[in-house]
């Protein structure tokens, strides 16, 4: 049965059309409370697109204080139980805000450069993401207390949780951090032209 006939009223043959939408409109009224009881769910319910509309904007807010240096606006988008895993020679698995604000880039990041002239995050751009987690690419660095050039790029996953970061991968240049870091140059130089082999 046509939906505008079963809605119809007198008003029906003065407004035409509109005057039997209206009366449809107004008989769904009861049932709105359960449209907004349904629509709810779906929003806890967070499809993968909308993770991502969460995720992006917060990586970006991210690397974006990261490139101004401003560290305690990045520490505010680090969930409280945020793991970080990096490559070697800054191995292991840091646990916590205090982990990472203090250890790593405290004692033994920024301790060996030249603040002034450091800048993170100096280009970065986001590849991809999905649900929950984004990757990035970033340069950054500047010169260290010794007068080296500590200019790194760096690959970085983060996952997402509540729209703060709860997990990152951290892979860069592992021979630059051995000797910029830790004064530990490699003993014997790859020979030029040696790369990657697929």
């Amino acid at each position: 049965m046509d939906g505008s006939r079963t809605f119809a009223s007198p008003a029906a043959d003065v407004r035409g059309d509109l005057g039997s939408r209206k009366i449809a409109v107004q008989s769904l009224r009861p049932h709105a409370h359960t449209w907004r009881r349904k629509t709810a769910k779906r929003w806890r319910r967070r499809s993968p697109r909308q993770a991502r509309l969460l995720a992006v904007p917060a990586q970006t807010a991210y690397l974006t204080a990261m490139a101004a240096g401003q560290w305690a606006a990045m520490e505010v988008l680090n969930h409280d139980d945020i793991v970080v895993h990096m490559a070697d020679p800054l191995s292991g698995r840091l646990e916590g805000k205090t982990a990472i604000t203090e250890d790593l880039i405290s004692r033994t990041v920024m301790a060996r450069m030249d603040p002034a002239h450091m800048q993170f995050a100096r280009r970065w751009k986001i590849m991809c993401a999905d649900d929950e987690r984004v990757t990035a690419i970033m340069e950054g660095g500047g010169p260290t207390v010794t007068g080296d050039r500590y200019d790194q790029t760096y690959c970085e996953i983060f996952r997402f949780q509540d729209g703060k970061i709860i997990e990152m991968h951290a892979f860069m240049d592992t021979a630059l951090v051995e000797r910029c870091l830790f004064d530990n140059p490699l003993a014997t130089p790859r020979p030029a032209g040696e790369g990657m082999r697929y």
